[in-house]
């Protein structure tokens, strides 16, 4: 009995490849130059009704991209994508759009199985067109954390058989790096390292390295063809991995001044045609600024303006500027997809460099007390998670403040405390505080690279908000800044025991003073024998003790008058009294001189005095 079931299977089929071969559902990848690839890249597209159509991003994922490339054969994918409606890639306007909001769980054999929209049914333009890599022994791709979709920096691996692997930085060199991006479709490298120096993470334990020892010519058309080790043979770890970034048309970079890249500010460049450009600031806006720092890999921007007003250098004036007046609406998700000028066509100076500081997870920020930022004071606050949050002033230190100026590009700190103390606000009381228990070693380029507790784990209140006063100029000693520098290095503790060790001094000086005030006089010792005639010249004796022609008269006068006086030193010589105890001295003059006090009659008729002088 003929088997009509079989026969009508045969009728199908040849019908079908009379029409071209295409069943319903089928898919392939259409490259720059329009073929169907065997490269394992391009546009994603869908067979339906007689005619090719795209996939739609929504609900397009790595399930979605596993399916679709193991459809067409591979192993599975490197990345997936949108493409720009400007780009090589773009489908025409006509080009329906077949499938949207797939939902693949990764084990359907085919992407026409996957729970999705009615074939036809969505709300997507070009702009959602999905690409598609797929992977082949061979491939490479970088992982980046920061995005599933297309990147052009992150690690670099290899697949191989049926997984990737990464690469070892061992002989990697800039011709390495150059095969790999072109490999990637990328014009050339920015820059190339292992994973921790530019920021990337190491993969599980269980990856494979596979490639070491590469030392590629450069003129190779794939990394795979450059002369290695036997794949496998390595003796590296993952601290070795390779990490790349890759440069294309429309690229953006941040400079700063001392030509560094890679950095959350700077002045902004763009790629094209093998060169980098200025982008000029007519008509800059926040929206360019936001689409820019996005594009980088940040959240979102804090500042823009010209190169001149946020302290970075001007573009060589041989350089191009590249973009002028542009109109970016903000959700664009590349600066070069803005409305603008045609590329290179703009009438600036190199004065108007763009210059911009971008969002990251650890900025910091002072705010001033009306609110305003970009400032040299205020309170510190931290970026994470898309919200900016308060720095807690528990074990708050020295060292935490010179790394906290020194990110914010200042030269060192002048103050540091509370809110309160230092004269701010506080954050808003529905704010978080991300950093608590700082203990810095002064040393890091960071305050998140600080030991401290995990963020957002603390237990302050917004009254022990972190403020601080920043200052880009080293304090010297001079009678205008001793204060500043007082509180620059040294902390409070230290200020009070240095007082109190000064006030017990003082106090010390006080009491002994005021007891040497109060000691008794000191009694002179007088010798208590009666002086003899010669020797009391100095004793002077009241007027009525002598009659007008200076005669001593009989009376005697009191007691009290003719007890020993102090008296004054006798000169040497024949006047001087062995027997008693006057001072001698040679300042006296050599011949002997009169004794004072006594009338003439007894110095000159060698009278004897009256019997009370014996």
């Amino acid at each position: 009995m003929m088997n009509y079931s079989l026969w009508i299977s045969v009728i199908v089929m040849s019908l079908v490849w009379a029409v071209g071969g295409q069943l319903s559902g089928d898919v392939r990848l259409i490259d720059t130059s329009g073929l169907t690839g065997g490269r394992g890249a391009g546009r994603l597209e869908v067979y339906y009704s007689g005619q090719w159509g795209t996939v739609c991003q929504d609900g397009f994922g790595p399930a979605g991209a596993l399916v679709a490339c193991r459809q067409l054969g591979f192993l599975g994918y490197v990345v997936y994508g949108i493409i720009r409606s400007s780009g090589d890639l773009a489908a025409s306007e006509s080009t329906p759009t077949w499938l949207d909001d797939l939902r693949c769980n990764g084990s359907e054999s085919r992407l026409d199985e996957c729970p999705q929209n009615p074939t036809g049914v969505h709300n997507c333009d070009r702009s959602d067109d999905v690409a598609l890599v797929c992977a082949i022994n061979g491939v490479l791709r970088l992982v980046n954390p920061a995005t599933t979709w297309v990147a052009s920096s992150g690690r670099l691996e290899f697949f191989n058989i049926d997984q990737w692997e990464t690469v070892c930085d061992d002989s990697f060199g800039p011709n390495d790096a150059r095969v790999a991006c072109r490999q990637l479709g990328y014009t050339d490298y920015t820059k190339y390292g292992r994973v921790e120096t530019l920021g990337f993470s190491q993969p599980s334990n269980s990856t494979r390295t596979w490639l070491n020892e590469l030392r590629c010519l450069g003129t190779e058309r794939i990394l795979i063809d450059c002369p290695a080790n036997t794949i496998g043979v390595e003796d590296c770890t993952h601290t070795q991995d390779v990490a790349l970034v890759c440069t294309a048309n429309g690229d953006l970079r941040l400079v700063g001044n001392s030509g560094q890249t890679g950095g959350s500010s700077g002045r902004l460049e763009v790629y094209n045609n093998e060169q980098w450009g200025a982008v000029c600031d007519d008509r800059f806006s926040p929206n360019d600024a936001r689409v820019a720092c996005r594009q980088l890999g940040f959240l979102t921007y804090t500042r823009y303006g010209t190169v001149g007003t946020l302290g970075f250098n001007e573009i060589s004036s041989d350089s191009p500027t590249w973009l002028d007046e542009l109109l970016c609406l903000g959700t664009e998700s590349r600066l070069v997809d803005c409305p603008a000028n045609t590329i290179g066509v703009e009438d600036c100076t190199h004065t108007q460099d763009v210059a911009l500081i971008c969002t990251a997870n650890g900025d910091l920020r002072l705010v001033g007390s009306s609110g305003q930022t970009g400032g040299s004071s205020g309170r510190l606050e931290v970026y994470y998670n898309g919200q900016w949050g308060a720095v807690c002033d528990d074990r708050f230190g020295i060292n935490d403040a010179r790394v906290a100026c020194r990110q914010l590009e200042f030269s060192t700190y002048t103050q540091y405390g509370t809110v309160g103390t230092l004269g701010f606000n506080e954050i808003l009381s529905d704010s978080p505080t991300w950093l608590d228990e700082l203990r810095c070693s002064g040393t890091e380029s960071r305050l998140i690279n600080c030991p401290a507790n995990t963020i957002g784990v603390e237990d302050c209140t917004h009254t022990q908000d972190v403020a601080l006063m920043c200052s880009s100029t080293v304090p010297t000693l001079s009678s205008s800044n001793i204060i500043p520098i007082i509180s620059i290095g040294v902390t409070v503790p230290i200020v009070v025991i240095i007082i109190i060790i000064v006030i017990i001094i003082l106090f010390c000086i006080c009491i002994r003073r005021h007891r040497l005030a109060h000691l008794p006089p000191r009694t002179p010792v007088v010798n208590n024998a009666t002086p003899k005639a010669a020797n009391i010249q100095n004793t002077a004796y009241p007027m009525q003790f002598m009659d007008q022609n200076l005669q001593y008269t009989n009376q005697a006068p009191p007691q009290d008058m003719y007890a020993p006086q102090p008296v004054a030193p006798y000169p040497t010589g024949q006047y001087a009294d062995p027997s008693y105890p006057y001072p001698h001295t040679e300042s006296y003059p050599s011949e002997p001189q009169p004794p004072a006090l006594y009338p003439a009659q007894y110095l000159a008729g060698g009278e004897a005095p009256p019997a009370y002088l014996n």
